[in-house]
C-alpha cells in the first residue's frame, strides 16, 4: 500500500498494490500524479496484524480501510501511523499484549518530483519490520526426573517486551506508542528448553526493551536481559542498519548444575552470572 501526501504533508491519496509480481525489485509500481513534489509512505505484507491511523481522535482501524479514514486535505503526514493490534495484558494494566506472527515492511520514506510529459521515477528501499526473537535455555538435562517427566518446559517462562506497539512514517517509534509484551508458548528440545517470538522493528535508542527469563531453576527466580543493547554488544551490530538486516537474533541462556547462568547472543557471550548458593 503506498500513501501519498502533498507538499506540505497534506493527505492526497493511497494505492494499493495487488498484483504481487509489482513487489520484486525488478518490477515498478506506476502512479499517475499531478505535476507537484510528493511525499510517499510504503507498507506491506500480512497486514491484518496491523491498524492505520490518522490521529485525529486517536482512533484506529482496520488498514484496509485507510482510503475512508484518511481524510484528503485533512489528514497529515505527521498524523500517520501504524500500530499493532493488541490485547490488555491481564498480568499488567500499563502493558499491551501480542502474539505477533505476521509479517510487515516498511518503505523508505520518499519525496518525488512529478513533471508533466516526463517519468520520474525513485527507488524505495523496504525494511523487513518483523524480527525473529528466538531465547534457548540450555542446560537443562541436570533438573531432577520429576521435572523432566512433567515437562521441563512448564517451568521457564519467556517474554519480550519492548514500546513500540506505533511507528510513524519514517518507520520511527511514534510518541503514541505503548508497552507491549510479546509472548509465545516454550517448547523441549533435548538438553534445551526454546522459545520463538516476533516482534515489531527494533530501534537503537529503544533502551526500554528487555528479554525476561522465569524459572525457579535460575538464581534469583529468573533473568532479565536489555534487548537492544545486549544485542549491539556483539561486535557485528553497530548501527541501526545492522539491526534492520538482520532477521533473527538468538538469545541462548545456559545454566548448569551450580546455578551459573551464560548469555549469548547470536552466538556473542555477553553476559556470566555466577550461581548463588
Amino acid at each position: 500500500m503506498l500513501y501519498v501526501f502533498d507538499s506540505s504533508g497534506l493527505y492526497y491519496d493511497n494505492y494499493e498494490v495487488t498484483d504481487k509480481a509489482q513487489l520484486t525489485n525488478d518490477n515498478s509500481i506506476k502512479l499517475d500524479l499531478p505535476p507537484a513534489l510528493w511525499k510517499i509512505v510504503a507498507v506491506g505484507g500480512d497486514l491484518e496484524s496491523f491498524d492505520i491511523s490518522d490521529g485525529g481522535q486517536g482512533k484506529q482501524v482496520s488498514i484496509s480501510k485507510a482510503a475512508s479514514t484518511l481524510q484528503r486535505g485533512v489528514s497529515t503526514l505527521s498524523d500517520f501511523r501504524l500500530g499493532l493490534k493488541v490485547t490488555d495484558d491481564p498480568n499488567d494494566a500499563d502493558t499491551l499484549f501480542s502474539e505477533l506472527s505476521k509479517t510487515l515492511y516498511y518503505g523508505q520514506y520518499v519525496e518525488i518530483e512529478s513533471q508533466r510529459g516526463v517519468d520520474v521515477s525513485r527507488r524505495v528501499s523496504v525494511t523487513n519490520n518483523v524480527k525473529n526473537i528466538v531465547v534457548k535455555i540450555g542446560g537443562v538435562s541436570y533438573l531432577s526426573s520429576a521435572v523432566q517427566v512433567r515437562g521441563v518446559e512448564q517451568d521457564f517462562k519467556v517474554s519480550t517486551s519492548l514500546s513500540n506497539s506505533t511507528l510513524g512514517y519514517d518507520n520511527e517509534v511514534h510518541s503514541t506508542s505503548k508497552q507491549i509484551r510479546y509472548v509465545q508458548p516454550t517448547v523441549s528440545q533435548g538438553d534445551t528448553v526454546r522459545c520463538d517470538m516476533r516482534v515489531l522493528r527494533l530501534h537503537q535508542t529503544n533502551a526500554s526493551g528487555v528479554v525476561t527469563v522465569e524459572s525457579p531453576h535460575i538464581t534469583g527466580g529468573g533473568v532479565t536481559i536489555p534487548l537492544v543493547s545486549t544485542i549491539m554488544s556483539n561486535p557485528q551490530y553497530k548501527t541501526q542498519e545492522d539491526l534492520d538486516r538482520e532477521d533473527t537474533f538468538e538469545f541462548v541462556v545456559t545454566v548448569n548444575s551450580d546455578f551459573e547462568t551464560t548469555i549469548s547472543v547470536n552466538g556473542w557471550v555477553v553476559v556470566n552470572i555466577e550461581g548463588e548458593i
